[in-house]
Parts: structure tokens; sequence; C-alpha cells
């Protein structure tokens, strides 16, 4: 085998390696984008819409419902804290 053929077949070792990166690449891209439009509908949101605004909008209803829950903890303890003056 001469010095050309073997750059040759080096070559195209190399651009299938990178073909099979990109088509992972894709997948990839393709997986993150089928998650974010399932997590949009999930929360009523259309696929259009950004998944910061969705983001933004789960975070505060958990923000709010961890302070209902800490508010309804400190409501339950009040009346143990009052038996003990």
């Amino acid at each position: 085998m001469n010095k050309s053929a073997a750059n040759l077949r080096a070559g195209l070792r190399y651009v299938g390696k990178l073909q099979a990166e990109i088509d992972d690449l894709r997948d990839s891209e393709y997986r993150r984008t089928q998650w974010l439009d399932n997590a949009k509908r999930e929360a009523g949101y259309g696929t259009s819409i950004s998944f910061d605004l969705v983001w933004e909008a789960a975070l505060a209803a958990l923000l709010e419902q961890r302070q209902r829950s800490a508010a309804s903890i400190a409501d339950a303890k009040k009346p143990v804290e009052s038996l003990k003056s």
C-alpha cells in the first residue's frame, strides 16, 4: 500500500468518526428539544414559549408552595407552644 492510499484511508476513518459525532450531537439535540417541549406542554404552555418563562413560573410556584408549607407548620406549632407557658 502506498503512502497516499494509507493517507486516504486514514482520512476516511477520521471523516467517519466526525460524522458519527455529528449524528450523536443531532440526536442529543433532538432528545433535549423533545424533553423541553414535553415539559412545556405538561406545564400548560405551547412549545413556542421560551423555557425560561416556564422555569420562572415553576420556580415561583415551588417557592409559594414552600412558603405555605412553612406557614402551616408554624401555625401547627403555635398551640403546642402556648401550652408550655
